[in-house]
């Protein structure tokens, strides 16, 4: 029951942090305790979340709240006071969308139980049907031309060949052949965290909502 109840807040955080940050464009004051909220709510679910399943969720950072800007005459909000922009609320939101990604792999809404099928059929871009197998005899991942252009998307973004090689392995299942669903899942996620540093460091930042979307999208087809 507590894990139910935290991933239903976890649900509804994430309701909560893409109506805020849509609003935040102008400054939405900090000090108001809706908005503290998020971020302690963020920590209580982060908490259980670990308690279950501490291989899955460990990798889930503890966030405190921002430090404010102050807000101007361009804003909506009193010159002078604490606003929180769109900006305040980007660490926050990648890491309940992590979360939701590994609560979906990991949970089935009825009995919360891990379910890995033997195979799976994806409807391509193109409409055409794309078998995926996880059988003990083919680890290999069958949808190649949809991986191939998500990969070429992603090096376009500004992730260099190695790293590129490194997502390959694990999408290939190179360090563990018998590797549930859910494991790669978590490494596709760890490698997207550790390439936005690498994107910040070239200042390619803009780049990293894109990198997520396509670190997610890697994740549906597995």
């Amino acid at each position: 029951m507590k894990i139910k109840k935290a991933i239903a807040k976890l649900d509804l955080l994430a309701e909560n942090i893409n109506k805020y940050k849509k609003n935040a464009f102008f400054g939405v004051e900090a000090d108001s305790p809706e908005i503290q909220s998020i971020w302690i709510d963020y920590e209580d679910v982060r908490t259980v979340l670990i308690e279950e399943n501490p291989e899955l969720f460990g990798e889930l950072i503890p966030i405190k709240l921002p430090i404010p800007d102050e807000a101007s005459s361009f804003g909506m909000v009193d010159v002078g006071k604490s606003v929180y922009h769109p900006k305040h609320f980007s660490t926050i939101e990648s890491q309940v969308k992590k979360a939701l990604r590994f609560v979906e792999l990991e949970y089935k809404s009825n009995d919360n139980e891990l379910k890995i099928p033997n195979n799976l059929t994806i409807n391509a871009s193109n409409g055409a049907n794309v078998a995926v197998q996880f059988g003990d005899n083919n680890k290999a991942l069958q949808n190649v031309e949809l991986i191939d252009n998500t990969l070429e998307e992603i090096e376009k973004l500004g992730i260099n060949r190695d790293d590129l090689n490194n997502l390959k392995r694990i999408l290939n299942q190179e360090v563990d052949k018998s590797e549930t669903k859910a494991g790669i899942g978590k490494r596709i996620m760890n490698w997207a965290g550790k390439m936005t540093s690498k994107l910040i460091e070239k200042g390619l930042s803009d780049n990293i909502p894109f990198l997520i979307d396509k670190a997610e999208k890697l994740m549906d087809l597995i």
